[in-house]
């Protein structure tokens, strides 16, 4: 994934290397299984609801995400208008994700391929609610990623702050902002946005992620700076970071709302697909040097 959400890292793809990557063939027998199982589960598990606390006034972020030691970044826009909040992958291959609360359904859009795929908020719940169920211990990494178990906050020099288990350690530092509605705003984006990303091949589980979105959160913080580190702790295998900066702003531009009314019109025009062949094909997409260009 699809489009720094590690607050996170926002419908973001990051991926891990040195594991071996899940083929498309696997990923759509992944989702349709972990799916069904999951489906099973849902009448005794209470799921949360979308946008728990929602101002109305709107704002933006820009975020950029640095993967190891990639000197540029994967940018993104995320521009919150109400009840809706629109998250551009600025990089490309350019892809829109656009959060509708009142509607429960995250919506999907390439403007490459002219494709959309709607998810129900219950879908992406019920299919991160069957990762946490059916994860093995043997999988260290992903087992650390969904029961974080994360230490009490650390205070750094500078104003960071420190917290992680075995395999995943979160460092951050942010602000508080002039409307403290936009903490409890910015969080539920977070959260959404890393058990999206948990729905495509090579990412992780979104608990841990959703556990620093928390701590973050506690402190009434934005976040300014993410810094996230995985240690598979294995021979052989090599230490994953990634960081995203964030920048914040109270008003939105004419250029701004002008991308709105044009995901918007995507939204309503654009060919629906299923989620499994959208995200196949964004795959292929960021895969393709021709796309990045």
């Amino acid at each position: 994934m699809t489009t720094p959400t590690v607050a996170a890292f926002p419908p973001r793809v990051h991926r891990m290397p040195n594991v071996r990557r899940a083929t498309l063939g696997d990923s759509a027998f992944l989702v349709s299984t972990v799916l069904a199982m999951a489906m099973l589960l849902l009448s005794s598990i209470t799921l949360p609801t979308p946008a728990r606390v929602h101002g109305q006034e709107p704002f933006r972020v820009e975020t950029d995400v640095f993967v190891g030691k990639e000197t540029e970044p994967i940018q993104y826009l995320t521009l919150f208008m109400g009840r809706l909040v629109y998250d551009f992958r600025v990089t490309k291959p350019e892809e829109v994700t656009v959060y509708d609360w009142d509607r429960n359904r995250i919506v999907l859009l390439d403007p490459a391929r002219k494709t959309k795929a709607s998810l129900a908020t219950d879908e992406v719940l019920s299919f991160t609610a069957g990762i946490k169920t059916h994860v093995s211990e043997s999988n260290s990494v992903f087992y650390a990623a969904t029961h974080p178990g994360f230490t009490e906050l650390v205070d750094e020099p500078d104003g960071w702050r420190r917290l992680g288990n075995k395999h995943i350690t979160y460092r951050f530092r942010g602000t508080q902002p002039k409307s403290p509605d936009n903490v409890a705003r910015y969080r539920d984006f977070a959260d959404w946005s890393a058990r999206l990303s948990a729905m495509r091949p090579g990412n992780l589980p979104p608990y841990a992620r959703m556990e620093a979105n928390k701590r973050i959160a506690e402190l009434g913080w934005l976040p300014d700076e993410v810094q996230r580190t995985v240690d598979p702790g294995k021979l052989g295998f090599r230490k994953v970071e990634a960081r995203s900066r964030h920048l914040f702003n109270d008003l939105l531009s004419e250029t701004d709302r002008k991308r709105i009314e044009r995901a918007s019109s995507w939204a309503a025009t654009f060919q629906d697909v299923g989620f499994p062949e959208f995200r196949d094909a964004a795959l292929v997409a960021q895969a393709s040097p021709k796309t990045r260009k």
